[in-house]
């Protein structure tokens, strides 16, 4: 399954919800709240070293940071 780090306020993050839903692709929403930094951790920065979302983790674990 899809896994996408996002945020509802992220416009970026939005666009590849809007992808996954018009494709009716199933996912696994992992929220980051980007007020508390969850998205500058070390873990989440072995994940995407900018630091930013949207992240996402294909079933093959291929990681894509570009939304």
């Amino acid at each position: 399954m899809l896994e996408l780090y996002h945020n509802d306020m992220s416009s970026c993050a939005q666009k590849v919800r809007i992808v996954l839903a018009e494709k009716g692709l199933e996912w696994k929403s992992i929220h980051l709240n980007l007020r508390k930094g969850e998205s500058r951790t070390d873990n989440y920065k072995k994940i995407n070293k900018n630091g930013v979302v949207p992240t996402l983790i294909t079933e093959s674990k291929e990681i894509i940071i570009e939304s």
